[in-house]
């Protein structure tokens, strides 16, 4: 089961655009998932459901990745890439 999604989540990233800001996205993600877990002082000192959700690695790590795509400039614009995508096959 482990492999199926590790294997559809290298997929994925293989698929995108590799550059500097997609790269920071995941290095950062994958190192909240692994490395919260690791730690396990961190989930300890937080309250109730919150060092919950803490231990596991996946919301944090999630969350980052959302947040980060979001926040961090030089997100390609899709649109206008399609629509070039459309007008180059129109040729």
């Amino acid at each position: 089961m482990f492999g199926m999604i590790a294997s559809a989540g290298l997929k994925i990233i293989k698929e995108c655009e590799l550059d500097q800001r997609n790269m920071l996205i995941i290095a950062v993600s994958l190192s909240l998932g692994i490395g919260l877990p690791a730690v396990e002082a961190i989930s300890e000192t937080m309250p109730g459901q919150l060092g919950l959700l803490l231990k596991s690695g996946l919301v944090p790590a999630a969350l980052a990745a959302l947040l980060l795509d979001a926040i961090l400039p030089g997100k390609p614009d899709r649109q206008a890439k399609l629509a070039a995508a459309e007008a180059e096959a129109k040729r």
